[in-house]
């Protein structure tokens, strides 16, 4: 049954390509998140390769067909084999497949690291024993440029040769000066999951949301309490977004609030305007502490053991429970505390602050020279 549909869905949803793909000297393995690596590139080295089915290539199928190959491994390795890149590329670092994608000759292999990924929602990255491929050249990672470098040990064990900690690839591109308008930022968190999804093996949804609400409560009666006017910058997309309007206006609905949807901003923009950005443990809350503005983490949901990994700072192991801009404490009280003692943190202090605990969380390259001037041992940026 699952074949047949697949078969449809192919027939009905996928393009397909009918000629031996191009040469390249680029190619970007999974189209989504590629818009910002086609920048660092010219237009006519790039080739990208769809792994979700949006296109398929029938001379690649066919020819993997006759020689009864039939695996999306297969299919991969044929199309890379045909397009022949000096560099093979993506940001998709959580697909175990590309840990097993084979290069040959002078190849490079290149990872950029975009998300932060911990075991509880990215499971299939940690377990090693279903990618790992130690000891195989052939199958190895070049270069992967991580977030930081305690992210960076992790993504070793997965036959990588090079981590180069960056920072956030995408933060990087992004520079604003913008003049700060916004009070109060709180990055949502919202999902629209049923509340006995299994999040981990003892924890459902509703136990695991329930944290969140209160924090959103407690900031709630903050805004009244302090006439301070909250700003939620959304998540969802598409149909869900009026969905999580809707949660956020039955909380906030006696407030001086503002939504703004993810997808009519950017999110960089919008937390370079925020004095104070508040997030459980979003990578755009890490990204927001990376260029340097005050941020404040709820670790409210790394509790019980099963979900160690989403707290503050993982898989950093010398950071303590509490901290100047970090909590694990989910009361009104504390909630008010250490809001306040933000906002009202004088810019040299917060600084000082910051560049204590930057290059441990989350460094920043402007401009991604690090990045380029690594590629340029395998790529003109010149011509």
């Amino acid at each position: 049954m699952n074949i047949l549909k697949n078969f449809f869905h192919f027939i009905f949803y996928s393009k397909f390509r009918f000629f031996k793909p191009k040469n390249k000297k680029i190619l970007i393995f999974d189209e989504a998140g590629s818009g910002l690596v086609k920048k660092y590139f010219r237009k006519e080295d790039i080739h990208i390769l769809h792994t979700r089915k949006e296109s398929l290539n029938l001379f690649v199928l066919i020819k993997n067909f006759i020689k009864r190959k039939f695996s999306s491994l297969d299919y991969f390795n044929s199309y890379i084999k045909l397009v022949d890149p000096n560099i093979i590329i993506s940001v998709i670092d959580n697909s175990p497949i590309f840990y097993k994608l084979k290069k040959s000759g002078s190849q490079k292999k290149i990872l950029i690291a975009s998300t932060v990924r911990t075991p509880v929602h990215d499971f299939a990255l940690f377990d090693l024993n279903k990618i790992e491929t130690k000891g195989n050249i052939d199958t190895s990672v070049d270069v992967i440029f991580s977030l930081n470098d305690a992210i960076g040990k992790k993504f070793q064990k997965l036959n990588v040769k090079k981590v180069i900690t960056i920072g956030s690839f995408k933060s990087n591109y992004f520079n604003f000066d913008e003049k700060k308008s916004i009070e109060v930022l709180y990055i949502s968190s919202w999902a629209s999951l049923p509340a006995n999804h299994k999040v981990t093996h003892d924890v459902n949804f509703q136990e695991f949301n329930e944290h969140q609400i209160k924090l959103i409560k407690n900031l709630s009666q903050y805004g009244k309490d302090h006439q301070v006017k909250i700003t939620i910058l959304g998540k969802m997309k598409n149909n869900l977004v009026k969905n999580e309007f809707n949660f956020y206006k039955s909380i906030f609905y006696n407030n001086e609030w503002e939504f703004i949807e993810s997808e009519k901003a950017n999110s960089y923009q919008v937390i370079d305007k925020s004095k104070v950005v508040i997030t459980l443990n979003s990578t755009l809350g890490y990204e927001s502490f990376s260029r340097g503005n005050k941020t404040l983490f709820f670790d409210i949901r790394s509790v019980p053991q099963s979900l160690n990994s989403l707290k503050f700072g993982w898989p950093i192991t010398c950071i303590e429970k509490e901290g100047p801009f970090w909590t694990r404490e989910n009361s009104y009280y504390k909630c008010k505390s250490i809001l306040n003692k933000l906002r009202e943190m004088k810019e040299t202090e917060w600084r000082n602050i910051h560049k204590k605990f930057q290059g441990l969380l989350m460094p920043r390259d402007k401009d991604n020279s690090i990045f380029k001037k690594h590629l340029s041992e395998f790529y003109n940026f010149q011509d």
